[in-house]
């Protein structure tokens, strides 16, 4: 990675801090995880205007292309992707809690929520936001969160005083000297009152046929409001309990498996990869870490199928097929997952192969070597520096 960081530097040294701000406020807005890798850098040379091709293409045959745009906007744009990462980072040492992104309560949406014995709710503004709406998010969040949290730059926090109620509690963060967020409690959030039934009103239709299974009510009907109408004749202390009980059986799975990945997720990726997973597909995702690479591959117990061809080249259209990710390294990895070993047997692996797989190998000697190892069934081990994670 010496390579790639002497690389970094020279073409960064090209722009002004102005400009690279520029740069990764765009990449922010356009970057999406799902992209090809050949799409995404295309896009980073529409954004670097000064650099020339032959450093894109060093650029390009040292590194990943979501490395890169992580790295950019890690350095040079610190917005809220940037701040609940190293929130989330933060709060994953505390046991007994799970924590949530993006979660609906009333008409806004809370940017983190976290449940232990109690509910937490963080809202960020960065430098980049206004405080347009934030009145009408601090009614919805007092209304349903036991302690709700104001997250803004330290510069800001008398801007913020006017918008906030005095229960509400104020994290600052400020930029330290190697680039990292450090956060501090300005001011400690006291307990609310929360009102049980709006909390209950921003559930889903399928979230509140949960709820009423877990109070143990039958015959559950299709409407909403009915199924509310059934909620709210239950006791407050019941429907507390069985409220908290509810987002834990929903979020904790993601959780656990963004606080076991942790490391092998990039920044950027981490709210995206949270919302995708459990999901019904499998998805391969690639990283460069100092330790190498790593291939988390995500199958459901459901995967079990021939008929599951479909889903399968949606997998195949996911895993970027750059000269940097490792082709045998991902077949090792399916050839070993106990739901994938007889689709991958059967000839819709094989249609999918050729058709899907073939085009992108367009070295000669690599089609060869594949083609090879597949007539004999001989996926060899990868190599000790690289990581496969089997969830």
């Amino acid at each position: 990675m010496i390579e790639y960081s002497a690389i970094f530097e020279r073409i960064i040294k090209q722009y002004t801090d102005d400009e690279l701000q520029q740069i990764c406020k765009t990449l922010n807005r356009i970057y999406n995880i799902y992209d090809s890798e050949g799409y995404r850098w295309t896009q980073l040379q529409y954004v670097l205007t000064k650099t020339s091709e032959a450093d894109i293409s060093a650029l390009r045959r040292s590194q990943l292309s979501n490395q890169v745009i992580n790295d950019l906007i890690l350095r040079f744009y610190p917005c809220e992707r940037v701040v609940k990462y190293y929130l989330i980072k933060k709060l994953r040492t505390l046991s007994n809690q799970i924590v949530a992104f993006e979660m609906s309560i009333g008409n806004s949406r809370i940017d983190l929520c976290r449940i232990n014995g109690h509910s937490y709710a963080y809202e960020i503004k960065t430098s980049y936001d206004t405080f347009d709406r934030l009145d009408t998010q601090m009614a919805d969040y007092m209304d349903t969160f036991e302690k709700v949290y104001l997250v803004i730059p330290f510069d800001r926090k008398d801007d913020a005083a006017c918008h906030i109620p005095e229960n509400c509690g104020i994290i600052t963060y400020r930029i330290s000297k190697n680039g990292e967020l450090i956060f501090h409690y300005l001011r400690k959030a006291n307990t609310n009152m929360c009102d049980i039934r709006k909390c209950i009103s921003s559930l889903s239709s399928a979230d509140i046929s949960q709820f009423l299974k877990l109070l143990k009510i039958q015959n559950i009907p299709t409407l909403k409001d009915e199924k509310l109408s059934m909620l709210f004749s239950k006791s407050n202390r019941a429907l507390w309990s069985a409220y908290k009980k509810l987002l834990k059986i929903k979020y904790a799975p993601k959780w656990d498996y963004l606080i076991k990945h942790f490391s092998e997720i990039l920044p950027i990726d981490m709210q995206k990869l949270f919302f995708n997973f459990p999901q019904s597909k499998p998805f391969a995702y690639y990283t460069t870490t100092k330790r190498g690479g790593t291939v988390i591959v995500n199958c459901p117990p459901s995967y079990d199928s021939c008929n599951s061809s479909i889903h399968f080249i949606h997998c195949i259209n996911i895993v970027q097929h750059s000269d940097h990710f490792p082709l045998c390294l991902i077949f090792s990895a399916l050839f070993t997952t106990q739901y994938l070993r007889n689709f991958i047997a059967s000839r819709a692996f094989l249609v999918v192969f050729l058709v899907k797989l073939l085009p992108i190998l367009r070295s000669n000697n690599r089609r060869r070597y594949i083609l090879r190892e597949f007539r004999q069934q001989r996926f060899p081990p990868f190599k000790c520096d690289k990581k496969i994670v089997l969830l």
